[in-house]
């Protein structure tokens, strides 16, 4: 995966995820996801309500229920946080 975005610029890469043809990087910054194809990111953090900004690992859980849903586990410094991205 070659990635094109100043959005990254200057962040150390810890993991990386693709799922479809979304991009999901780890950084020391916080959870950048891509929905281009890596040309832009959005940055989710403590802000976003992310336990750190570190972000070490991603997963990503598909449900099969009826109401289809995606959740997101990010492993950070401080802890496993949860979410629907």
């Amino acid at each position: 995966i070659f990635i094109h975005s100043s959005d990254l610029r200057g962040n150390e890469i810890n993991s990386i995820l693709k799922m479809g043809s979304i991009l999901y990087v780890g950084t020391n910054n916080g959870l950048a996801v891509s929905v281009d194809g890596g040309e832009s990111f959005s940055i989710k953090s403590r802000q976003d309500g992310m336990g750190h900004e570190k972000v070490n690992d991603i997963y990503i859980q598909l449900s099969n229920t009826p109401n289809f849903s995606l959740s997101t586990y990010v492993a950070t410094d401080n802890g496993v946080s949860i979410s629907n991205l």
